[in-house]
């Protein structure tokens, strides 16, 4: 395999198993919470044991766990994420990625503005990519 394409493969492997991560630590620990009658918000409650075992078992991802835990209620925007798995549909897709540690804070519209920058890049160049600079 070019050593070009093998890095994008890497790249895929890796954000797959970020997001089939993320979706693990939703399926398990999310919790609706009402912040005033009749109004809900979701979070992520992830108890201090199941924190131990994810930093132990799953040190890479640890990191993550950690920043997503009760960090739902904070979001301005509601952030879904799917991936048609179960499907196994053939299709092409773009992508801007940024992460909470290229923006100042929790800034979200600045790391938004930067996902949907990464996004018109990867889109600019031709499309079925991944833009992460």
């Amino acid at each position: 395999m070019p050593e070009e394409q093998e890095r994008f493969h890497n790249a895929v492997a890796a954000m797959l198993n970020s997001v089939m991560f993320e979706n693990w630590l939703r399926f398990y620990f999310l919790r609706e919470d009402e912040v005033s009658e009749g109004k809900y918000v979701l979070s992520i409650a992830i108890p201090e044991k199941a924190l131990d075992r994810i930093r132990e078992r799953f040190f890479e991802f640890y990191p993550m766990a950690e920043e997503l835990n009760g960090i739902y209620a904070e979001m301005p925007r509601a952030c879904v994420a799917s991936v048609g798995l179960m499907r196994r549909v053939p299709f092409t897709q773009s992508i801007g990625c940024a992460c909470t540690g290229e923006v100042r804070g929790k800034n979200w519209d600045a790391l938004y503005q930067l996902c949907e920058q990464r996004l018109k890049a990867a889109q600019t160049a031709g499309g079925d990519q991944i833009c992460s600079k």
